[in-house]
Protein backbone atom coordinates (compact mmCIF):
# COMPACT_ATOMS: atom_id res chain seq x y z
CA UNK A 1 0.00 0.00 0.00
CA UNK A 2 1.39 3.34 -0.66
CA UNK A 3 2.47 6.02 2.07
CA UNK A 4 -0.02 8.77 2.63
CA UNK A 5 2.82 11.25 1.06
CA UNK A 6 3.09 9.38 -1.86
CA UNK A 7 -0.82 9.48 -2.15
CA UNK A 8 -1.09 12.53 -2.26
CA UNK A 9 1.80 13.57 -4.41
CA UNK A 10 -0.36 11.27 -7.12
CA UNK A 11 -3.60 13.25 -5.88
CA UNK A 12 -1.61 16.68 -6.70
CA UNK A 13 -0.62 15.83 -10.29
CA UNK A 14 -4.20 14.18 -10.58
CA UNK A 15 -5.81 17.76 -8.98
CA UNK A 16 -3.38 19.48 -11.70
CA UNK A 17 -5.01 18.15 -14.37
CA UNK A 18 -8.70 18.76 -13.40
CA UNK A 19 -7.46 22.77 -13.13
CA UNK A 20 -6.00 22.43 -16.75
CA UNK A 21 -9.58 21.32 -17.91
CA UNK A 22 -11.26 23.45 -16.22
CA UNK A 23 -9.24 26.68 -17.76
CA UNK A 24 -9.62 24.76 -21.21
CA UNK A 25 -12.98 24.85 -20.79
CA UNK A 26 -13.11 28.93 -20.18
CA UNK A 27 -11.94 29.01 -24.02
CA UNK A 28 -10.98 32.35 -25.03
CA UNK A 29 -11.80 34.15 -21.36
CA UNK A 30 -8.67 32.59 -20.08
CA UNK A 31 -6.02 34.40 -21.64
CA UNK A 32 -3.39 35.62 -19.31
CA UNK A 33 -0.09 37.81 -19.81
CA UNK A 34 2.07 35.74 -17.47
CA UNK A 35 3.35 33.36 -20.05
CA UNK A 36 4.24 30.22 -16.86
CA UNK A 37 0.30 30.27 -16.62
CA UNK A 38 -0.46 30.05 -21.20
CA UNK A 39 -2.67 26.64 -21.11
CA UNK A 40 0.66 25.32 -23.64
CA UNK A 41 3.01 25.95 -20.74
CA UNK A 42 0.79 24.06 -18.52
CA UNK A 43 0.18 21.12 -20.23
CA UNK A 44 4.20 20.71 -20.62
CA UNK A 45 4.19 21.20 -16.80
CA UNK A 46 1.71 18.50 -15.99
CA UNK A 47 3.38 16.33 -18.29
CA UNK A 48 6.88 16.74 -16.74
CA UNK A 49 5.24 16.06 -12.98
CA UNK A 50 3.01 13.20 -14.30
CA UNK A 51 6.23 11.43 -16.19
CA UNK A 52 8.24 12.20 -12.55
CA UNK A 53 5.90 10.64 -10.90
CA UNK A 54 5.44 7.37 -13.08
CA UNK A 55 9.30 7.19 -12.77
CA UNK A 56 9.01 7.44 -9.23
CA UNK A 57 6.58 4.81 -8.63
CA UNK A 58 8.15 2.23 -11.24
CA UNK A 59 11.52 2.68 -8.98
CA UNK A 60 9.74 1.86 -5.77
CA UNK A 61 7.86 -0.86 -8.02
CA UNK A 62 11.73 -2.41 -9.21
CA UNK A 63 13.62 -1.61 -5.40
CA UNK A 64 10.95 -3.65 -3.27
CA UNK A 65 11.88 -7.35 -4.04
CA UNK A 66 15.86 -6.47 -3.25
CA UNK A 67 14.94 -4.45 -0.25
CA UNK A 68 12.43 -7.11 0.97
CA UNK A 69 15.25 -10.02 0.37
CA UNK A 70 17.81 -8.01 2.69
CA UNK A 71 15.00 -7.43 5.39
CA UNK A 72 14.46 -11.43 5.01
CA UNK A 73 18.60 -11.78 5.58
CA UNK A 74 18.70 -9.47 8.56
CA UNK A 75 15.41 -10.71 10.18
CA UNK A 76 16.84 -13.72 12.34
CA UNK A 77 19.54 -12.07 13.15
CA UNK A 78 18.60 -11.20 16.70
CA UNK A 79 17.56 -14.08 18.10
CA UNK A 80 20.68 -16.16 16.41
CA UNK A 81 23.07 -13.64 18.18
CA UNK A 82 21.16 -13.97 21.38
CA UNK A 83 21.87 -17.61 20.88
CA UNK A 84 25.44 -17.43 20.33
CA UNK A 85 26.06 -15.00 23.10
CA UNK A 86 24.22 -17.63 25.46
CA UNK A 87 26.16 -19.88 24.44
CA UNK A 88 29.64 -18.17 24.78
CA UNK A 89 28.97 -16.87 28.38
CA UNK A 90 28.06 -20.85 29.11
CA UNK A 91 31.98 -20.96 27.92
CA UNK A 92 33.13 -19.01 30.41
CA UNK A 93 34.96 -16.05 28.77
CA UNK A 94 36.62 -13.26 31.15
CA UNK A 95 34.14 -10.91 31.84
CA UNK A 96 35.31 -8.15 29.84
CA UNK A 97 35.63 -10.19 27.31
CA UNK A 98 32.02 -11.61 27.01
CA UNK A 99 30.80 -7.16 27.88
CA UNK A 100 32.70 -6.52 24.99
CA UNK A 101 31.09 -9.08 22.93
CA UNK A 102 27.85 -8.35 24.17
CA UNK A 103 28.28 -4.51 23.33
CA UNK A 104 29.01 -5.88 19.73
CA UNK A 105 25.90 -7.95 19.73
CA UNK A 106 24.01 -5.50 21.00
CA UNK A 107 24.79 -3.80 17.65
CA UNK A 108 24.03 -6.63 15.71
CA UNK A 109 20.87 -6.80 16.96
CA UNK A 110 19.95 -3.36 17.05
CA UNK A 111 19.71 -2.74 21.16
CA UNK A 112 19.50 1.14 20.96
CA UNK A 113 20.53 3.11 24.08
CA UNK A 114 17.69 4.89 25.24
CA UNK A 115 17.46 8.40 23.57
CA UNK A 116 17.67 11.73 25.38
CA UNK A 117 15.06 14.42 25.72
CA UNK A 118 14.16 15.82 22.68
CA UNK A 119 15.70 19.40 22.56
CA UNK A 120 12.54 22.08 22.86
CA UNK A 121 12.44 23.89 19.60
CA UNK A 122 13.72 27.18 18.52
CA UNK A 123 12.76 30.40 19.89
CA UNK A 124 14.02 32.59 17.51
CA UNK A 125 11.24 31.84 15.06
CA UNK A 126 13.67 29.57 12.76
CA UNK A 127 12.18 25.59 12.18
CA UNK A 128 15.26 22.80 12.64
CA UNK A 129 16.29 21.43 10.01
CA UNK A 130 14.74 17.97 8.80
CA UNK A 131 15.79 15.03 9.94
CA UNK A 132 17.66 12.37 7.23
CA UNK A 133 15.23 10.69 4.86
CA UNK A 134 13.86 7.64 6.15
CA UNK A 135 15.76 5.66 3.47
CA UNK A 136 19.28 7.15 4.05
CA UNK A 137 18.63 6.19 7.63
CA UNK A 138 17.57 2.48 7.04
CA UNK A 139 20.53 1.97 4.99
CA UNK A 140 23.14 3.35 7.39
CA UNK A 141 21.74 1.40 10.11
CA UNK A 142 21.71 -1.74 7.72
CA UNK A 143 25.15 -1.11 7.12
CA UNK A 144 26.04 -0.19 10.87
CA UNK A 145 24.86 -3.84 11.73
CA UNK A 146 26.54 -5.92 9.21
CA UNK A 147 29.86 -3.96 10.28
CA UNK A 148 28.79 -5.31 13.69
CA UNK A 149 28.23 -8.57 13.31
CA UNK A 150 31.79 -8.74 11.25
CA UNK A 151 33.20 -7.56 14.31
CA UNK A 152 31.20 -9.99 16.64
CA UNK A 153 32.59 -12.64 14.13
CA UNK A 154 36.18 -11.58 14.63
CA UNK A 155 36.46 -11.39 18.40
CA UNK A 156 34.71 -15.30 18.77
CA UNK A 157 37.18 -16.54 16.19
CA UNK A 158 39.73 -15.64 18.86
CA UNK A 159 38.16 -17.04 21.28
CA UNK A 160 39.52 -20.82 21.61
CA UNK A 161 36.80 -21.41 24.12
CA UNK A 162 33.92 -20.72 21.23
CA UNK A 163 33.34 -24.54 19.64
CA UNK A 164 29.10 -24.26 19.63
CA UNK A 165 28.07 -28.07 18.48
CA UNK A 166 25.06 -26.23 16.77
CA UNK A 167 25.57 -25.86 13.57
CA UNK A 168 23.71 -22.64 13.31
CA UNK A 169 25.65 -20.53 15.55
CA UNK A 170 28.86 -21.77 14.34
CA UNK A 171 31.60 -19.41 13.00
CA UNK A 172 31.32 -20.84 9.27
CA UNK A 173 27.24 -20.33 9.55
CA UNK A 174 27.78 -16.61 11.27
CA UNK A 175 29.99 -16.05 8.38
CA UNK A 176 27.87 -17.32 5.54
CA UNK A 177 25.37 -15.13 6.77
CA UNK A 178 27.79 -12.28 6.87
CA UNK A 179 28.55 -12.96 3.42
CA UNK A 180 25.19 -12.55 2.70
CA UNK A 181 24.04 -9.68 4.23
CA UNK A 182 27.20 -7.79 2.92
CA UNK A 183 26.49 -8.22 -0.52
CA UNK A 184 22.81 -7.13 0.12
CA UNK A 185 24.13 -3.83 1.29
CA UNK A 186 26.28 -3.26 -1.71
CA UNK A 187 24.15 -3.73 -4.40
CA UNK A 188 21.49 -2.07 -2.11
CA UNK A 189 22.67 1.05 -4.20
CA UNK A 190 22.44 0.57 -7.04
CA UNK A 191 18.26 -0.62 -6.08
CA UNK A 192 18.06 2.83 -3.87
CA UNK A 193 19.87 5.59 -5.39
CA UNK A 194 17.55 5.39 -8.69
CA UNK A 195 14.33 5.70 -6.07
CA UNK A 196 15.64 8.62 -4.64
CA UNK A 197 16.60 10.56 -8.04
CA UNK A 198 13.22 10.08 -8.61
CA UNK A 199 12.00 11.68 -5.98
CA UNK A 200 14.13 14.63 -6.54
CA UNK A 201 12.71 15.45 -9.59
CA UNK A 202 9.29 14.86 -8.39
CA UNK A 203 9.39 16.87 -5.76
CA UNK A 204 11.09 19.65 -7.83
CA UNK A 205 8.56 19.17 -10.35
CA UNK A 206 5.73 19.58 -8.01
CA UNK A 207 6.96 21.57 -4.99
CA UNK A 208 9.68 23.99 -6.20
CA UNK A 209 8.75 27.38 -5.41
CA UNK A 210 8.47 29.35 -8.34
CA UNK A 211 8.27 26.91 -11.04
CA UNK A 212 6.42 23.88 -9.17
CA UNK A 213 3.29 22.65 -10.09
CA UNK A 214 1.53 23.92 -6.75
CA UNK A 215 3.15 27.64 -7.26
CA UNK A 216 1.16 27.29 -10.57
CA UNK A 217 -1.84 26.51 -9.49
CA UNK A 218 -2.23 28.95 -6.93
CA UNK A 219 -1.44 31.64 -9.44
CA UNK A 220 -3.96 29.97 -11.87
CA UNK A 221 -6.38 30.61 -9.52
CA UNK A 222 -5.61 34.79 -8.09
CA UNK A 223 -6.15 34.92 -12.17
CA UNK A 224 -9.40 33.51 -12.35
CA UNK A 225 -10.63 35.42 -9.27
CA UNK A 226 -9.47 38.17 -11.39
CA UNK A 227 -11.33 37.52 -14.35
CA UNK A 228 -14.60 36.46 -13.11
CA UNK A 229 -14.76 37.42 -9.14
CA UNK A 230 -13.92 35.81 -5.99
CA UNK A 231 -17.77 34.25 -5.62
CA UNK A 232 -18.14 33.08 -9.32
CA UNK A 233 -19.40 29.85 -10.15
CA UNK A 234 -16.74 29.45 -12.33
CA UNK A 235 -14.05 30.52 -9.66
CA UNK A 236 -15.12 27.92 -7.44
CA UNK A 237 -14.11 25.16 -10.28
CA UNK A 238 -11.03 25.84 -10.26
CA UNK A 239 -10.31 26.97 -6.14
CA UNK A 240 -12.02 24.55 -4.53
CA UNK A 241 -9.34 22.03 -6.09
CA UNK A 242 -7.36 21.26 -3.62
CA UNK A 243 -3.40 20.83 -3.09
CA UNK A 244 -1.14 19.73 -0.44
CA UNK A 245 2.59 20.28 0.00
CA UNK A 246 3.49 16.50 1.34
CA UNK A 247 7.52 17.15 0.71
Amino acid sequence: MASNSETGHSVNVANFKLVLDTVKSFGPNYNPTNPKLLVLALTAKYAIASAAQATINNAEQQAKDPIAQRETLFAPLGKLITKSLNYFKSCGPLATTFNNAKSIANKVRAVSKPKASTPPPATNGTTPPPANKNISTSQASYIMRADALDNYIKLLKAQTIYMPNEADISIAALEAIYTNIKAANDNIGTIILPVANARIARNEALYHPEDGLLKAAELIKVYVKGIYGATSPKTKLVTTIKFRDVQ
